[in-house]
């Protein structure tokens, strides 16, 4: 059961944090470090990045909350 709402915190950790990463990759200028005309790759990269870090910071969010549960078990 307690597996249940650890999976759902890591799940609204990763949206939050992708959603947070996104626009503030958005905010930065990448036009000068990829060719004129290149928006569609710089999205994906901005995507890429931003569910990478999303990823890796709801996997240790998750793991964190798991060290905690096993603590009261």
């Amino acid at each position: 059961m307690i597996d249940t709402y650890l999976l759902v915190w890591e799940l609204v950790v990763f949206l939050a944090s992708f959603m947070f990463m996104y626009y503030a990759l958005n905010a930065i200028d990448f036009s000068k470090l990829f060719k004129p005309n290149s928006t569609r790759q710089i999205r994906i990269i901005i995507t890429l990045v931003s569910s990478a870090v999303a990823f890796a910071n709801s996997f240790g969010f998750g793991e964190i909350l798991k060290l905690i549960a096993n603590l009261f078990n």
